[in-house]
């Protein structure tokens, strides 16, 4: 038990110093995410216009295709954006072990040998 705890404890430490040491690639993936968010929005958008004119085009008539496919690529777009979204933070979440990223580590330990004081 003792050295299956010192082991995690040893993992998670060493991932912390692994992001600290790469800190400035935070940034860079950071504006790639913006990027792929914003295609995987604009894409679905332009399509849904495309689509939309050559409806009108053909089919003229009262209502205005281009604003429903228009609309239609827009949801599209965010939905496909927050999938992609949702799919990202998980993998991280699972890369650095943690079950829920957003929640404080509860255990409470014994500041003298670190175990938790359940496992004593």
């Amino acid at each position: 038990m003792k050295d299956e705890f010192k082991k995690n404890i040893g993992e998670k430490e060493a991932r912390r110093l692994k992001a600290r040491a790469q800190k400035g690639m935070g940034t860079m993936a950071w504006i790639g995410t913006l990027g792929i968010i914003g295609w995987s929005i604009t894409l679905p958008l332009l399509i849904g216009i495309a689509l939309g004119r050559w409806l009108e085009s053909v089919f003229p008539g009262r209502y205005s295709f281009t604003l429903m496919f228009m609309f239609a690529g827009l949801v599209l777009g965010c939905v496909i954006a927050w999938r992609w979204v949702e799919k990202t933070s998980k993998n991280s979440a699972d890369k650095s072990g943690d079950s829920n990223p957003g929640e404080a580590d509860k255990t409470i330990t014994d500041p003298k040998t670190q175990i938790p004081k359940d496992q004593q």
